[in-house]
């Protein structure tokens, strides 16, 4: 199965003390709690798909890494079946168990961000 594991390129901005703030992990912020790695949140996309396209530049845009897999690999439609008991994508599992079944950006928003700020 072809896994494609999306990094969020992002400018930082320097704190005024000479560190480079970390990218924000939204409602992931435990990525690396207790020295421990935890898994990404995985998106679930499809081909021509202009929702999946706009959930991957919500995610950029607030830095969060995730992890994405298309419904065109074998395998990973019955995966999505089996989570969700629906073929809509875009579909964001979230490392709490979560999951965002279609975009809908304020639900995302919430999800994600503490405050739900909605960055267009």
């Amino acid at each position: 199965m072809g896994l494609a594991f999306r990094f969020a390129s992002h400018s930082h901005r320097d704190d005024g003390v000479g560190q480079v703030p970390p990218p924000s992990l939204g409602g992931c912020r435990g990525i690396l709690e207790g020295g421990t790695a935890m898994k990404l949140p995985v998106l679930y996309v499809g081909p021509e798909c202009p929702a999946c396209e706009t959930a991957k530049k919500f995610l950029e845009l607030r830095g969060i890494a995730y992890e994405e897999r298309s419904v065109e690999d074998p395998g990973v439609m019955e995966e999505l079946l089996a989570i969700t008991g629906k073929t809509t994508v875009p579909v964001l599992d979230l490392p709490t168990g979560e999951l965002l079944i279609g975009w809908e950006p304020r639900r995302w928003a919430r999800a994600l961000d503490p405050e739900g700020v909605i960055v267009e």
